[in-house]
């Protein structure tokens, strides 16, 4: 998904030399098999959290930095919205973006990375 992610954003970043606006990268994920979960770790990176090796205690989860919404990364995608039929539609709005997109516009859950890393959810139940 995260391939698909930045071709994408390949594409929209020609197209925003002519037009600056925001975009949407819609992926129909029923043929990729997969579930909302992936277009957040595609986005924001695998999750993780430490273990200390001397006590065996977890320590605070995060965000790793292979995620496609980074400084600098893929800033021309405003968000990208996962639609399925199984598990219905979830977007992420990238807080990198060059052109940010209005929320309000999004159908289904729209999620975004919090100034701590972690997700927040912006609209929807």
């Amino acid at each position: 998904m995260r391939r698909r992610i930045a071709d994408a954003g390949g594409q929209v970043r020609n197209g925003q030399r002519y037009l600056e606006i925001p975009s949407l990268v819609v992926i129909y994920n029923d043929s990729l098999g997969g579930d909302q979960r992936d277009l957040l770790i595609a986005c924001l990176g695998d999750y993780t959290v430490p273990i200390d090796n001397s006590t065996l205690e977890l320590g605070q989860g995060f965000y790793g930095d292979n995620g496609v919404f980074r400084p600098g990364k893929n800033t021309a995608v405003s968000a990208v919205m996962s639609r399925s039929r199984l598990f219905g539609t979830v977007t992420m709005v990238n807080p990198y973006a060059a052109f940010e997109i209005d929320p309000s516009w999004l159908p289904g859950k729209v999620y975004a990375a919090g100034e701590d890393g972690n997700l927040v959810l912006v609209r929807g139940a």
